[in-house]
């Protein structure tokens, strides 16, 4: 876009919470950025760039000699413009300086300290006039900010505020390596534990198998002495049922000998006593014979005479 006499790049639009999407540049929470515009005037020639690029680090070299950070780099001898929100959310950044017109603070990725606020939605400011133009812009539903670094125009504090800024971005920078090392270590240190958790539930889970088997081993072992036992006491109830039988069946016979016995004894005496019987009867019949035949014989001789 040509405007002004100056060649605008304009950036894909962002808009949302601030959260860093593809194509897109980070913001911050409530802030929606909807363009970057780096500003180079038309029909600047390579040399006249190299000019100005020997005054920008003629310029960083007032405080010393200084690299640019990829951040510093992008604005150096440029304009940056991005568009904010307004009311009610305050800047994401704090403004400081001699004239109050640098960056001393920054809430969003995209403005760094060190930069120097130009313009305030489009319209070039004094220094000194950057802290009212921007309270005034901020009562508005959304407004630009212009920023840019080199080309010093009578900030004494944009050296001192550089090398701050590029401190503060080197420790950013150191401070982001040694969070990424201990998420390094962190993610290292939980694997480790998960991989001894998983390999301490693997013990546990063998030892709980090895319990298992060596109790299904006991109880089958106490089921198998339960068996021998009850077998053992089958084969000795059935030796004591068979030996009382055979004691029984012999006891039955003993008193069915025994009754034998007595029963011979008993006919025995019954034949003794008839035969006694019979020989008193015999007798008696013989006597009463013997008697009747000598009475006979007397009356027969009582009659002779």
């Amino acid at each position: 876009v040509v405007a002004g006499g100056r060649r605008t790049v304009r950036l894909p639009r962002i808009q949302g919470d601030g959260m860093a999407r593809p194509g897109a540049l980070p913001g911050v929470k409530g802030t929606a950025i909807t363009g970057i515009a780096l500003d180079q005037p038309l029909g600047s020639s390579s040399s006249s760039g190299k000019a100005r690029r020997g005054g920008a680090s003629e310029t960083l070299r007032r405080g010393g000699t200084l690299s640019l950070t990829p951040s510093m780099a992008q604005i150096a001898d440029r304009d940056v413009t991005i568009e904010l929100q307004g009311f009610p959310l305050p800047p994401p950044f704090k403004l400081g300086g001699k004239h109050g017109n640098v960056i001393t603070k920054s809430t969003t990725n995209t403005v760094h300290r060190g930069w120097r606020v130009v313009a305030i939605s489009g319209k070039r400011c004094a220094a000194t006039d950057v802290p009212a133009a921007l309270a005034s812009a901020q009562r508005g539903a959304r407004y630009t900010v212009t920023f840019r670094l080199g080309e010093d125009d009578g900030d004494d504090d944009q050296a001192a505020a550089l090398a701050a800024a590029l401190a503060a971005e080197r420790q950013r920078e150191r401070e982001d390596a040694e969070r990424a090392r201990r998420r390094q270590l962190e993610a290292e240190a939980a694997e480790a534990e998960r991989a001894r958790r998983e390999a301490e539930e693997s013990a546990q889970k063998l030892r709980a198998a090895e319990a298992e088997a060596r109790r299904r081993r006991e109880e089958d072992e106490r089921q198998r002495q339960q068996a021998e036992e009850a077998e053992r006491r089958r084969m000795e109830a059935e030796e004591a049922e068979r030996r009382r039988l055979e004691a029984e069946a012999a006891e039955r016979l003993r008193v069915e000998a025994e009754a034998a016995q007595r029963r011979r004894e008993v006919e025995e005496a019954e034949r003794q006593r008839r035969e006694a019987e019979d020989a008193e009867r015999r007798r008696l019949e013989a006597e009463e014979a013997e008697r009747r035949r000598r009475a006979a014989e007397a009356e027969e001789a009582e009659r002779q005479r």
